[in-house]
């Protein structure tokens, strides 16, 4: 069983913090989602890139649980709102709503756009996962559906998380790190099916990070990304 957490992160892991500011963005943070968020198997992506950023641990409020749908969290959307957010990390927040969906309905549709539109009215830059193949078998029509919203809402950011993971297999991705170039594969980044090990949270958080920059030129460093530590060494 996941477990509800609204926290003051920051106590699980220390990094040392980005040494630019980010110009506010990362002034208060709020996490939502499911398990990844919830920081089931590792720190999560979020929480990392606000500790990255210099986020202090008073300001960081999580709002997660193990295999939590995004409707349990409908009611806590008020709470963040008076938080008063500068940015928003929803990297699950819908894994566990469309399981069983092999089309999306009106209903459906007005459901995720009327919660993207409560995220969106806080004020906040809303940093948003697509659904990964690992999640479920049938998902591309909310990603479809979740990019056409990408295009209404200019503070969401659309976080291609199916990209990222798929990209690594079956040969693995290059990936340029502190200790040189690495190829990472699936088992170098996940601690089990579905859920990242700390290098897999620290590859989204840079790629969160990346992101960022190319919405927002010269808010974070270019020089401010996680170490990802030791892996496969590149191919010849």
């Amino acid at each position: 069983m996941g477990r509800v957490a609204i926290l003051l992160a920051g106590v699980l892991i220390g990094l040392p913090a980005a040494r630019a500011e980010a110009s506010g963005l990362f002034e208060r943070v709020v996490i939502i989602g499911a398990s990844v968020s919830a920081n089931e198997k590792a720190p999560s992506p979020g929480l990392l890139l606000a500790r990255h950023m210099g986020t202090p641990p008073e300001s960081i409020f999580t709002f997660a649980e193990g295999g939590a749908p995004s409707g349990s969290h409908l009611r806590q959307l008020d709470q963040v709102a008076r938080l008063n957010p500068t940015i928003i990390i929803a990297v699950d927040l819908f894994y566990h709503g469309f399981k069983a969906s092999l089309f999306l309905t009106s209903a459906r549709k007005r459901y995720i756009r009327d919660y993207v539109a409560r995220l969106d009215a806080t004020g906040a830059v809303v940093l948003l996962g697509n659904l990964p193949s690992l999640v479920l078998l049938r998902h591309e029509h909310v990603n479809r559906y979740l990019e056409e919203l990408a295009g209404e809402f200019p503070r969401l950011m659309l976080l291609d998380v199916r990209h990222l993971i798929d990209g690594l297999e079956p040969s693995g991705m290059l990936v340029h790190t502190e200790a040189g170039d690495v190829f990472l594969r699936k088992h170098d980044v996940f601690a089990d099916r579905v859920h990242p090990n700390v290098r897999g949270s620290s590859l989204m958080a840079n790629y969160m990070m990346e992101r960022i920059s190319q919405r927002y030129p010269g808010r974070i460093p270019s020089t401010a990304r996680l170490p990802l530590g030791p892996a496969a060494p590149p191919q010849r």
